[in-house]
């Protein structure tokens, strides 16, 4: 799965869960994936981890680290938009929490920007 350009892992994990703002993941009560914010979605579609599954969170797939090491890359990676130079995780948290960007939207301005 590494392989695949952020937009597609986004795209990939947007179709297992609902979109959450302001957490990375969020768990019902028997273990499973609820929600996941776009930077979660893209975690979840790079670990081809099947969230009906029920897991903790340094669970099989080492979910937890996949997140960790996706999180690293996209501070290490800027993005120049609206005038602005940003880390591209802070880009995608924006277009997530903030702006309310839907995960096609977020996958569309990635695939615009080359990622």
């Amino acid at each position: 799965m590494d392989k695949l350009k952020y937009s597609d892992l986004l795209l990939l994990g947007s179709t297992q869960v609902k979109q959450a703002y302001r957490a990375f993941i969020k768990f019902n009560p028997e273990g499973t994936v609820k929600e996941a914010c776009a930077i979660g979605m893209m975690a979840i579609g790079r670990s081809g981890h099947n969230v009906k599954d029920s897991y903790s969170y340094y669970g099989p797939g080492q979910f937890n680290d996949v997140l960790q090491e996706l999180r690293t890359e996209l501070l290490a990676q800027l993005v120049y938009t609206r005038n602005e130079k940003m880390h591209l995780h802070c880009w995608i948290t924006r277009m997530n929490d903030v702006d309310h960007k839907t995960p096609a939207e977020i996958a569309e301005a990635l695939k615009e920007k080359g990622f």
